[in-house]
């Protein structure tokens, strides 16, 4: 699915933590951070639970909420988290289409980054 490696592959520019680091078994902080703000994103863009468990190789859809829960808590008591979070920008790959009121017809847009103004 297209969305989930675009997702992925701002997660490791922005993190510095590869994609095969992210999937595997790793409870380094680091790795482990980086998890949990992938699982918000993909939870964000409306995917099944179990579907992000399956693409990070977890065994069902309770490691995932975890994640989420740390992502929150980590949000809140850390500077650096929220700091390194705010660093994700999402590009994607096709422009999106959108009426624009001045003209009163279709434009075509780019989308820059996520709305998420933490």
């Amino acid at each position: 699915m297209k969305k989930i490696l675009e997702i992925l592959t701002a997660v490791e520019k922005a993190t510095g933590v590869a994609i095969s680091e992210m999937k595997s078994k790793s409870r380094a902080n680091y790795v482990c951070h980086a998890r949990y703000m992938a699982f918000f994103l993909l939870y964000k863009e409306r995917i099944v639970l179990q579907r992000i468990a399956d693409e990070f190789n977890r065994k069902d859809h309770s490691t995932v909420i975890n994640g989420l829960v740390q992502h929150d808590s980590l949000m809140v008591i850390n500077e650096n988290y929220k700091h390194q979070f705010k660093k994700i920008r999402v590009i994607p790959l096709e422009p999106t289409t959108i009426f624009c009121r001045q003209s009163k017809s279709l434009c075509m847009v780019k989308k820059v980054d996520f709305p998420y103004p933490f």
